[in-house]
């Protein structure tokens, strides 16, 4: 069961956080603002360096994840910055 959880992309948790956020009000929400980025983290450290997530979309091909060493430093700070903005 956590083979699926781990298989999605960092940022899926990001929206699924955001649109739980609408429902929630007072300390859950504070609650998801928190854990959100922190369970993100831990998914992206799971993917190694030069794992990509490619979609084909109306023959056009979009580059959804491409995890080379600058896209992972960026990814770092930016669950830092979205911890602390949570926080």
């Amino acid at each position: 069961m956590l083979e699926w959880i781990l298989s999605l992309p960092p940022y899926a948790l990001f929206f699924i956080g955001a649109f739980s956020l609408f429902f929630l009000r007072g300390i859950a929400a504070q609650i998801v603002t928190v854990v959100v980025p922190v369970l993100s983290f831990a998914i992206l450290l799971f993917w190694e360096q030069g794992a990509y997530f490619h979609y084909l979309f109306l023959e056009l091909e979009l580059t959804l994840i491409d995890l080379d060493r600058l896209n992972l430093i960026f990814a770092y700070l930016f669950h830092l910055a979205a911890l602390l903005g949570g926080i």
